[in-house]
């Protein structure tokens, strides 16, 4: 249950590195969470960790935080039956050199991880797209199974991308970072 030893790192320092949290509620009364991953810092998280024990954080991604999160979820909304999550995805300041292997590797895991999981992914919107990933889509959707690449949608014009966001969540549980008026991502 415990993030840190999993990595092997202060869990705070990981995502100083790799800004994953969930923020808020979608209409449907799932989880949000976003990923800052035009912020992610490949040679900071592989300074502190490994991708074998990147592993054990993707396991407990699901087996723990996952859980704690449904909890939330039903004590907010007792006849809540939904057990997947909404995940957003934004690339704003990706480039093409955080693309390496041992990212692509990253993915790979992550995607293998979430297969023992079937149907906890709502949708996935990617947000802030930048020319090069669109192209990249392709080999990276390969990893994905099919029925899960179908509710992702992604977007390189950041107007149409909250669109799509704010008609799954309401204003007052997306970050003010969103358009929102939920916290800041950054606080």
């Amino acid at each position: 249950p415990d993030p840190g030893a999993a990595i092997g790192a202060p869990f705070p320092v990981y995502l100083s590195q790799y800004p994953f949290m969930p923020i808020g509620h979608a209409k449907n009364g799932v989880t949000v969470n976003y990923f800052q991953a035009g912020k992610i810092n490949p040679e900071g998280i592989l300074a502190m960790t490994t991708v074998q024990k990147l592993e054990g954080y993707f396991w407990w991604s699901f087996m723990h935080k996952m859980k704690d999160d449904l909890r939330d979820v039903f004590v907010q909304d007792p006849d809540c039956c939904r057990c997947e999550g909404i995940n957003v995805i934004d690339l704003q300041g990706l480039n093409s050199a955080a693309l390496t292997s041992e990212t692509m590797q990253v993915i790979q895991l992550a995607s293998k991880v979430s297969d023992f999981f079937p149907e906890t992914l709502h949708r996935m919107l990617i947000l802030n797209a930048p020319r090069f990933f669109v192209m990249a889509w392709g080999v990276i959707k390969q990893f994905i199974d099919p029925q899960t690449a179908r509710r992702i949608q992604m977007f390189s014009n950041q107007e149409q991308g909250f669109k799509a966001l704010q008609a799954l969540v309401d204003s007052d549980q997306i970050p003010t970072d969103y358009g929102g008026t939920n916290q800041s991502i950054q606080e």
